[in-house]
């Protein structure tokens, strides 16, 4: 009967609902285990004034349909024989870093284990970021060019449900590190570094999921052209 009919679609409803809160709050708890940091925005704030995160963005617009990951990228010239290098990284959307054509994973054996960073927040609140150790990806003789990259999707804050799809994905990080002579040197995101929307992911949304192209250059670094980034205050 119909009214069966209404019902059936109701509990199928609920059921979408409850295993779309448990998805959610899996992700959010898996963060917390992970470690994640959290920062307030009065808190970002101050770090900004200190040098703190600058995020960027590909000076194109959005290609029509708005799903395609951005690419963004940088070299890195060792200013000496480097003992360290970590990296704090997020961004408007959702990323993945590579480092020298190496996926940098919280995973030892290199998988997506902690996919979709850097997870859902209620960004007028809380806004995350991740801290890797870059060192293992590097080649860490003195003078030697690292390639910095990453892809940023259209997930969480700027995604078409919930989020702000007239905002340009973005990226930010800082990485700080020392030479074997026990110098200091850092690096963040800035006009400098470049980004491009022509990448293989035509489509990187977390709720219509992934189009690849496999028949284009999947490298970040290459994928990011020459065309310098701009700097995103949206998230500001």
């Amino acid at each position: 009967s119909a009214r069966h009919e209404d019902a059936e679609d109701g509990t199928r409803k609920k059921q979408a609902f409850h295993c779309l809160y448990c998805t959610i709050y899996s992700i959010i708890k898996d963060m917390k285990t992970r470690g994640v940091w959290y920062a307030s925005p009065a808190l970002l704030a101050a770090s900004a004034q200190a040098g703190g995160f600058t995020f960027i963005s590909p000076a194109d617009p959005k290609p029509f349909g708005d799903k395609y990951a951005a690419a963004f990228a940088t070299p890195l010239v060792n200013p000496g024989a480097v003992e360290h290098l970590e990296i704090d990284a997020t961004a408007l959307g959702s990323f993945e870093l590579y480092v020298n054509g190496r996926l940098v994973s919280s995973e030892a054996d290199g998988n997506r284990g902690d996919f979709l960073r850097p997870g859902f927040t209620d960004v007028r609140k809380r806004r995350s970021f991740h801290t890797y150790d870059l060192t293992p990806y590097l080649d860490p003789a003195a003078g030697a060019t690292n390639r910095l990259a990453a892809y940023v999707g259209t997930t969480w804050f700027c995604d078409d449900i919930g989020g702000r799809p007239d905002v340009q994905p973005a990226f930010a990080a800082n990485l700080r590190g020392k030479t074997s002579d026990g110098k200091d040197f850092a690096l963040a995101t800035d006009a400098s570094w470049r980004a491009s929307f022509d990448s293989p992911f035509r489509v990187a949304d977390l709720y219509f999921g992934e189009t690849f192209d496999a028949r284009r250059n999947a490298d970040a670094f290459t994928c990011a052209g020459g065309k310098s980034a701009v700097v995103n205050r949206s998230f500001t």
